[in-house]
């Protein structure tokens, strides 16, 4: 099947150069045409705004949750600290 590929898709191979990470991001967007330090540490800094934004949100989330149950009052999150 990789042959297949291979003959089909000319840099097919090029994908295999790169260990897969938890996405396959690098193989999808054609990382290791186009692989540098700066480009690296661009993704690592976008990688962590992303996840800093998602637990904002979660925290916010968390937060809209406690004041629900308790009416507007205390939050559930301030008996645990």
């Amino acid at each position: 099947m990789a042959d297949a590929y291979a003959r089909a898709i000319s840099e097919y191979p090029i994908r295999h150069r790169v260990k897969p990470g938890i996405t396959g991001w690098a193989q999808v967007n054609d990382y290791v045409e186009n692989w540098s330090v700066t480009f690296d540490l661009l993704i690592l800094g976008q990688t962590f705004s992303q996840s800093y934004r998602e637990q904002m949100q979660s925290d916010r989330e968390v937060e809209r949750s406690d004041e629900a149950m308790m009416g507007g009052g205390m939050r559930l999150s301030d008996d645990l600290s």
